[in-house]
């Protein structure tokens, strides 16, 4: 199975620019892993339970000009 990390490392490779847009949430889960990744990746990062308006926030950033 194939979480987000793995799908942010496969669309690192394949399609750079769509990379740099993704806005990770996590549940609180945090593994030494996920610090991390979230360390080297400079992503958004939401954690749950997130305000619909951060979310949104996000995306719109994410999404650029």
């Amino acid at each position: 199975a194939m979480n987000g990390m793995d799908l942010y490392e496969r669309a690192s490779e394949e399609w750079p620019d769509l990379a740099a847009r993704f806005v990770f949430v996590t549940g609180g889960a945090t593994t030494p892993r996920l610090i991390k990744f979230l360390e080297r990746v400079h992503n958004r990062c939401l954690p749950k339970p997130f305000d619909p308006e951060d979310l949104q926030a996000a995306v719109r950033d994410s999404i650029g000009p």
